[in-house]
């Protein structure tokens, strides 16, 4: 995959990190019918359906790998962005209650992430198939 298509990608990725988390959050709070209480039920699947909706449109391999790929990272990227957040490495400023800081860690840990992959995949496929 050339530079270019994978740069597309992350363009998709970063939409992704915006939109998908602001959607199911806003699904959580008309499901619960409060403010709070929805953005604490849809931030965890909010981050993490993000990277399943990537993984799904990046991996081009059979579908066993995918699944499990797409699990593995989702996994990793929350638990590194849980840990970048915990810490408070990456604060914007922006909005009350974090949602851009919570963004912006999501997409530059899911950048890093799927291109640690996309290296690891292609030269184990370069030198093994």
């Amino acid at each position: 995959m050339s530079i270019q298509k994978r740069l597309l990608y992350y363009l998709l990725l970063a939409l992704l990190t915006v939109v998908v988390p602001y959607i199911v959050t806003m699904v959580c709070i008309i499901i619960t019918m409060d403010r709070i209480d929805g953005m604490k039920m849809g931030v965890i699947p909010g981050l993490i359906a993000v990277h399943i909706i990537f993984g799904l449109a990046f991996i081009k391999s059979k579908w066993l790998y995918k699944t499990v790929s797409i699990i593995i990272l989702a996994t990793m990227v929350y638990g590194f962005v849980w840990l970048s957040m915990s810490n408070r490495l990456i604060q914007t400023g922006f909005g009350n209650y974090g949602y851009w800081d919570l963004a912006l860690t999501n997409f530059l840990v899911g950048l890093i992430a799927w291109e640690v992959f996309y290296q690891f995949d292609h030269r184990l496929k370069k030198n093994w198939l």
